[in-house]
């Protein structure tokens, strides 16, 4: 992993996630989209060459993981996002806000799109006083 500066400017926004998944349902279901739910050493491979595809394409990153009163979790994930404000990519088990393999994921992810170890350390660190639910937009430029 680099710990050379980030390429990207680094311009987010945590948001309330439970009004995220209510704004969010006008498209999580409609819009077509690849989602992965898994990330193992041997997809490695396939999850570059998917997302050097749609690198272009992608405005943002959004980082959600929402939890009711009851303790369901309604939304998670990291969704790759278009101009357009639809999710291209969902990634399920990318999270943030301590460590563990969820948030390693979403390391990859940030390196794939140029940020650096100290970027994806804010993000996470941004979300962790936030419990389980937290809702983080990453503008990508």
């Amino acid at each position: 992993m680099s710990t050379s500066p980030s390429t990207q400017p680094l311009n987010y926004q945590l948001v309330d996630p439970s009004r995220y998944a209510q704004e969010s349902s006008r498209w999580f279901y409609k819009e077509p989209k690849i989602v992965i739910d898994t990330h193992t050493d041997d997809s490695e491979k396939y999850f570059r060459a998917l997302v050097e595809l749609v690198k272009s394409t992608i405005h943002s990153i959004e980082f959600v993981r929402g939890i009711d009163a009851s303790g369901h979790e309604f939304i998670r994930g990291a969704f790759l996002m278009n101009e357009s404000g639809y999710a291209v990519v969902h990634v399920t088990n990318a999270l943030i806000g301590y460590g563990g393999s969820g948030p390693h994921l979403s390391s990859r992810i940030l390196q794939m799109f140029g940020f650096s170890d100290e970027a994806f350390q804010t993000i996470n660190e941004a979300a962790r006083p936030t419990g389980q639910n937290y809702a983080l937009i990453l503008r990508i430029v």
